[in-house]
């Protein structure tokens, strides 16, 4: 298992352009100097073999074109940090029964933080982006840099909303994070031997018919690809929800004898060191014939999420909380005054339950998503379509 961080920093009012990389690879660490252009490293004593020659020479002037873009994009910002992160696994398994497997997967991800001055105050904003084919990223670098300002400025003004229950439409993609807790979680068998918040998965319907949810991880052009998992089963697509009944869990060997469930092949684990068990994947809710726009229309006084940052599940309180970075107030099927500070959210089968409509515009998420779970961190990715809410609990 091996990783690579390439961090560069640019202050503005001390106009210092600091660089440095990180590479890891079994216990080794690789720190440049300041001649970032060339090779020259302080290398520790004993180190294992390095699988990242170097990108300096061409990663970090396209580092710098995001820097420079970004100063001239807005006199407001007045610092920014630029991370880029390429990590690859490669897994060789084989099982008592003789089964072996090998695959090499990864994924490179790219993070752009950056704080604004409005009237005194520091606003930060973000984007991320991601791919799993290339070192650099669609989209372009103007669009990357806008919708990292548009953040920071939309904080400035943003206000927080008044809590109750509401209508709510989200946005497509990373906003799937609510899928994660909702469903992916109490969808694990480990999970849901202790908590059955679902019910049990015997095709009851517990959303409506327009909702299908699955967990895929064999799309090779994805964040998490696993074409086995790491017990050595072969992996294939999972319909956890189909057409609004709950189908499936996710689980390991072990899981699977004890539910004497069907087995789903989603043991993970972060490395040879650590026990598998049942995780997500690439999880997704499909889209459906609306446009974006033909979800807001009718509703006289709701929420719209336009970026989510976190999300939370409470299994002892069936409580889910979408944390929510960019939003704005509808009124009158039309986005109004900002709002930021505030989350969505509810049970998970209040959250089924009120899905009233699905966008077509779905999108999986390639440049972020991790998840911990027992002390173990895994790549996880979610993907959904612009998606309208009757009602959910909104609070600050």
């Amino acid at each position: 298992f091996h990783e690579k961080t390439t961090y560069l920093q640019h202050v503005w009012h001390k106009n210092h352009l600091q660089v440095s990389q990180v590479i890891l690879g079994g216990v080794a660490t690789r720190r440049f100097k300041d001649d970032f252009l060339t090779t020259s490293a302080i290398l520790p004593e004993n180190h294992f073999f390095d699988p990242f020659p170097a990108p300096l020479p061409e990663l970090v002037p396209f580092l710098n074109t995001i820097a420079e873009t970004a100063y001239f994009a807005s006199p407001k910002i007045r610092n920014l940090k630029i991370e880029h992160l390429s990590k690859s696994r490669q897994v060789d398994i084989k099982t008592p029964e003789g089964l072996c497997g090998h695959y090499f997967h990864t994924f490179n991800q790219l993070r752009l933080t950056l704080n604004c001055r409005v009237q005194n105050t520091l606003w930060t904003g973000h984007a991320t982006n991601g791919s799993t084919q290339n070192t650099f990223f669609e989209p372009s670098v103007d669009e990357l840099v806008q919708t990292a300002l548009a953040e920071a400025l939309h904080q400035a003004t943003a206000k927080v909303p008044e809590r109750g229950e509401m209508p709510v439409v989200m946005s497509s993609g990373w906003n799937g994070i609510w899928l994660h807790e909702a469903i992916g979680h109490p969808s694990e068998a480990d999970v849901w031997q202790q908590y059955p918040v679902l019910g049990y998965p015997d095709g009851r319907k517990i959303a409506p018919e327009t909702v299908t949810i699955i967990d895929n991880p064999t799309l090779e052009g994805a964040r998490v690809f696993l074409p086995f998992d790491d017990e050595g089963n072969q992996t294939n697509l999972v319909f956890l929800i189909h057409h609004g009944r709950f189908e499936s869990l996710l689980t390991d060997r072990k899981t699977a004898f004890q539910t004497k469930l069907f087995g789903t092949a989603r043991a993970r684990r972060s490395s040879f060191r650590h026990p598998p068990m049942p995780r997500m994947s690439n999880l997704c809710l499909l889209p459906g014939d609306n446009t974006p726009n033909d979800l807001l229309l009718g509703i006289r006084e709701g929420i719209y999420v336009q970026t989510a940052g976190t999300a939370v599940f409470n299994p002892e309180s069936s409580m889910v909380q979408v944390f929510v970075k960019k939003g704005f107030k509808i009124q009158n099927g039309r986005l109004t005054t900002p709002l930021a500070g505030f989350w969505v959210g509810g049970s998970p089968h209040k959250m089924l339950g009120a899905i009233e409509a699905l966008g077509n515009d779905f999108r999986i998420e390639t440049g972020r998503g991790h998840c911990e779970k027992k002390e173990q961190v895994v790549p996880i990715s979610v993907g959904q379509p612009s998606v309208r809410f009757s009602s959910l609990w909104v609070g600050s």
